[in-house]
């Protein structure tokens, strides 16, 4: 059993700041795109050939089905990807980057790339390898105690 306990304020401290990071809207230097688009073009690129069934689309990026058919028929109206039946399964629909998408894609990445390589690098190297740490150790005891939570509730 754990006896180091958070106080209250510093929880509250924790969520404001939270709160904050998740106010900065930094995805709205990408234009022409919500934030959702972005998820769907970006899980796409991080695929070996940014091809995916959309039933794993769907399920990577734990959306509603209805939410990702909507933001495939705006991205497809924008060029960026393609809808085509699946080669061995006429009943699967596979979803691809097409090169306006992968070329987007990498101009997303180089906008990102520099909105972040700006921010970390104004914080100095000390502490940004104190923000890793902690970040790291944040993520791996979130998914402990989260395993945990979700076995002794038999999820």
């Amino acid at each position: 059993m754990n006896t180091n306990k958070i106080s209250a304020e510093n929880m509250k401290a924790l969520e404001t700041v939270f709160f904050k990071m998740k106010s900065v809207k930094y995805w709205d230097l990408i234009t022409d795109m919500s934030g959702a688009e972005l998820i769907l073009l970006n899980t796409l690129a991080g695929t070996k050939d940014g091809l995916m069934q959309v039933g794993e689309l769907i399920e990577t990026v734990s959306m509603h089905p209805t939410s990702v058919s909507r933001l495939m028929n705006s991205l497809e109206k924008k060029g960026y990807i393609e809808r085509s039946l699946h080669k061995g399964n006429r009943r699967i629909t596979d979803v691809s980057l097409t090169k306006e998408g992968r070329e987007k894609c990498a101009r997303n990445y180089a906008i990102m790339n520099d909105y972040w390589e700006t921010v970390l690098s104004e914080m100095g190297n000390e502490n940004f390898r104190d923000l890793l740490r902690i970040s790291e150790e944040l993520v791996n005891r979130m998914d402990a105690v989260y395993q945990e939570k979700k076995a002794a509730l038999k999820l």
